[in-house]
């Protein structure tokens, strides 16, 4: 599992997954295994989706930040985005938050085993992401 998580979080060397394990995961019970077990499958899950193939065959577009939930809607069956929060940074030069970075899905603990159904999903954040944004191709562009 630790070659598996090191290649699917790379920041594993610096102890982000015992961070994320400690912070946010611990006081609910489950071991670190299986923490980084559930971790692993919603991510494979997510990277399977159609919605990680609409950001990938978008990569290096500028698209609306309507376009990235509608997708992400349409992608999970579900009748809005509200469980996806988008995050984005400053391109050089720009004040707006206008580089894509990263998508958080809300999922209701609940729910998790159901996950990807739509009955997995809880409302979340909205995120900071400008009205139109550059989906990076290249994810050292987006700083």
């Amino acid at each position: 599992m630790r070659q598996q998580l090191e290649a699917h979080m790379p920041l594993t060397a610096t102890c982000l997954d015992r961070h994320e394990y400690t912070k946010h995961i611990a006081c609910f019970g489950p071991t670190p295994q299986q923490f980084s077990a559930a971790a692993l499958d919603l991510l494979h899950a997510v990277n399977a989706s159609g919605f990680s193939r609409w950001v990938h065959d978008h990569a290096g577009q500028t698209v609306s930040r309507t376009a990235i939930e509608r997708a992400y809607a349409r992608s999970f069956g579900l009748p809005d985005a509200r469980s996806l929060q988008l995050q984005c940074e400053s391109s050089i030069g720009h004040s707006r938050r206008d580089v894509f970075t990263q998508a958080y899905l809300t999922i209701a603990t609940d729910h998790l085993a159901e996950f990807p159904a739509p009955a997995a999903f809880a409302p979340g954040r909205r995120g900071n992401c400008a009205p139109r944004v550059l989906i990076a191709s290249d994810p050292s562009k987006a700083h």
